[in-house]
């Protein structure tokens, strides 16, 4: 699959694409500045973008149904977020029904259409062609994108190096070794379909990872899933770790887990504030649980009920 311009070629396509999807037709004037995913001769999805003085409209993003839930829709909001940017915009505004939790994977936020950039207002998605039921998604380009996805195995070197820092730090884990690349390795390969692993990346590169683990080989234990999540030092206080744990919060109730669990150092307080602020709630404390560096530490226990509002 590969990314590229739309063409005057791929009109029909991709206005078939967003009728089938029940999207309104992509004005002929944006078909030109739009981004088609295509495999082999097939179209696989599009998206558009219409620039008013430093802001962007993200529109018409649409995926192929049987594409749909394979990172096509991913590729295609990464690569025209880059181009709004290189463009000099400095907000990026998406108006939606159904891809809101995408939008979250690259950190937009939801606001009052009221709050979007006033420019943005002269659109026709403003003026009847989007409903006034869709969710307005706002996101700052002053820096740059960092998206969540999927880990690969050509992860392993950025996963060690992010996992080390925690154990070093001695505030995010009782691991008191450093991981080898052999080691790390193994632990992204038993990761499976059920036991995802994300990674937060920006400019090509690795800066966070989160993932949910087996918490209990039992059977009776199948519907709980441990959460856990590391980010690097360089990239700590911007919001990346409470992404990464909300979209694995959305991910295992789509995989049909009752519940998630984690265990935290009471002390890194840091932590303690992103779980409690996404509806984790203590369970107890297990009392000088490790020795670590010669000196006992509790461990805090917290549980997520996947049935209650994240």
């Amino acid at each position: 699959m590969r990314l590229r311009p739309a063409e005057p070629t791929d009109r029909q396509a991709i206005m078939a694409l967003l009728s089938d999807a029940g999207l309104p037709a992509l004005p002929e004037a944006l078909l030109g500045g739009a981004l088609v995913a295509e495999q082999g001769e097939q179209v696989l999805g599009c998206v558009g973008m219409e620039v008013c003085g430093d802001a962007a409209l993200v529109r018409s993003l649409v995926v192929l149904a049987h594409a749909r839930g394979t990172g096509v829709g991913l590729l295609l909001v990464r690569a025209v977020l880059e181009k709004a940017r290189n463009a000099g915009a400095q907000t990026a505004v998406a108006l939606t029904e159904t891809a809101q939790r995408l939008c979250r994977r690259f950190g937009f936020e939801q606001v009052d259409w009221s709050e979007v950039p006033e420019a943005l207002h002269a659109s026709d998605e403003f003026h009847g062609a989007c409903p006034k039921s869709a969710a307005a998604m706002r996101l700052s380009l002053q820096s740059p994108v960092t998206w969540l996805r999927l880990a690969r195995l050509e992860d392993a070197p950025a996963v060690m190096r992010i996992k080390n820092q925690g154990i070093a730090e001695r505030v995010a884990t009782l691991d008191t070794e450093p991981l080898d690349p052999l080691q790390t390795d193994a632990w992204l390969t038993a990761h499976d379909a059920r036991h995802p692993v994300l990674v937060a990346e920006r400019e090509g590169g690795v800066v966070a990872f989160g993932s949910l683990n087996t918490f209990n080989p039992r059977p009776a234990y199948r519907f709980v899933a441990d959460l856990s999540v590391y980010a690097d030092r360089a990239a700590r206080g911007e919001g990346i770790g409470r992404r990464i744990v909300r979209e694995l919060l959305d991910r295992a109730q789509d995989l049909g887990y009752h519940k998630v669990v984690l265990a935290a150092f009471p002390f890194n307080a840091p932590a303690r504030r992103l779980y409690l602020g996404l509806g984790f709630r203590p369970v107890g404390v297990y009392r000088e649980q490790g020795l670590l560096d010669g000196r006992w530490v509790d461990v805090e226990v917290m549980e997520r009920m996947l049935e209650e509002p994240r």
